[in-house]
């Protein structure tokens, strides 16, 4: 039979093991998470005639689910020839990108909760990558030495 001090030592110990791993997951879910969402094939529809060409873009959408701010520093576009040069981070074709069209300029500050929201010209090169291997936009920020990949996959556009 178990004594009582048997059983608050176990009982102490079991809590304080609870307490150390919840204090782990806030310590790793803290700070900013940014979701980066991709649309290619977008054209601009109504509006100010101003803002409307012939272009087609990539929208990244940029979402801080954390709750901490940080700053978006560039968007990157990063061509990888195979899953294994992901892997070890041989990227072939690099550039950094001008958003257009966006809603605010980089770099720029996103609060917890907070959005911003940019558009890439899709050329035809672009076009071409996404199909013979593995187009992705990275979100370079502050709260994060390593990009938040998102991959673009662009299929090919039936002209109506």
């Amino acid at each position: 039979m178990i004594n009582p001090t048997d059983a608050a030592a176990w009982w102490g110990a079991i809590v304080a093991t609870i307490a150390v791993v919840w204090d782990f997951v806030k310590w790793n879910r803290g700070g900013p998470r940014l979701r980066v969402h991709i649309a290619p094939n977008m054209v601009i529809v109504g509006g100010s005639p101003l803002l409307r060409d012939n272009n087609t873009y990539i929208r990244v959408d940029v979402r801080n689910n954390g709750d901490q701010k940080t700053t978006v520093n560039s968007l990157d576009v990063i061509f990888y020839s195979s899953w294994l040069d992901k892997i070890v981070g041989n990227g072939d074709y690099f550039f950094v990108a001008n958003p257009a069209l966006a809603s605010a300029a980089l770099p720029v500050g996103i609060g917890a909760g907070e959005q911003w929201s940019g558009n890439i010209i899709q050329t035809a090169e672009l076009e071409r990558k996404s199909r013979s291997g593995m187009l992705f936009v990275g979100v370079y920020h502050t709260g994060s030495l390593k990009p938040v990949l998102s991959r673009v996959r662009i299929q090919v556009r039936s002209e109506k």
